[in-house]
């Protein structure tokens, strides 16, 4: 027979084996016949649920319980049966957990992809310092031209070195150590560069952004 028909036929079965065990199980001679009948039939709908789902379960835990690519193993027909069983039994449960595990599967791959965008974004080559510089006056208005900005900004962000250092900028740019801290404040606040300390404890400066080949 084929196995994805036995997989099929296990979980319908094991479906309701496992919701009509847990009607019995939550089966009282204090209610009357409708209630009972509500419970039987709210109880294997719950248990079908669960079963159908459990494909989605494997699929979220790391195994290769359903690779069907090639024959089963037997086994594996029996394992499947008795966790489709637990499922339709515990349904309620059952079906809960597998939301959270798949709403938390779901928040982590949104997470790295985000990370990736971000990863991606930062790889990206500076191609406009123009750009560069109506964002920062833009979104943080400073006391500083924007001419300073594209040029300090340009000497950081276009540069063959791994790291510069502020005196360095300064040389080249506005003549100003002050002028050029600030401008790059701004532009670690914008993503753009990040520092840190050298050997000596004074502030290094490093583009975030491939460099202009």
């Amino acid at each position: 027979m084929n196995p994805i028909l036995i997989v099929i036929l296990i979980i319908l079965f094991a479906g309701l084996l496992g919701g009509v065990t847990n009607f019995f199980r939550l089966w009282s001679t204090e209610k009357s016949s409708g209630e009972n009948r509500i419970v039987f039939f709210k109880s294997v709908l719950m248990g079908l649920c669960a079963s159908i789902a459990v494909p989605l379960f494997l699929q979220v835990l790391p195994n290769s319980l359903l690779d069907i690519g090639k024959e089963m193993p037997f086994k594996n027909y029996f394992i499947l049966a008795g966790l489709c069983v637990l499922a339709s039994f515990y349904s309620k449960r059952f079906l809960e957990d597998l939301y959270d595990r798949v709403s938390k599967a779901e928040k982590t791959a949104e997470e790295a992809k985000k990370a990736v965008e971000e990863t991606e974004e930062q790889n990206m080559e500076i191609e406009d310092i123009n750009e560069v510089a109506n964002e920062i006056v833009s979104r943080y208005t400073p006391v500083h031209s924007q001419q300073d900005i594209k040029e300090v900004a340009n000497a950081v962000l276009n540069t063959t070195y791994s790291y510069r250092t502020i005196p360095g900028i300064s040389e080249d740019t506005v003549k100003d150590d002050g002028k050029v801290r600030e401008i790059l404040e701004l532009l670690k606040k914008a993503g753009y560069v990040e520092s840190r300390k050298n050997k000596k404890g004074s502030d290094i400066w490093k583009s975030l952004y491939q460099q202009k080949e």
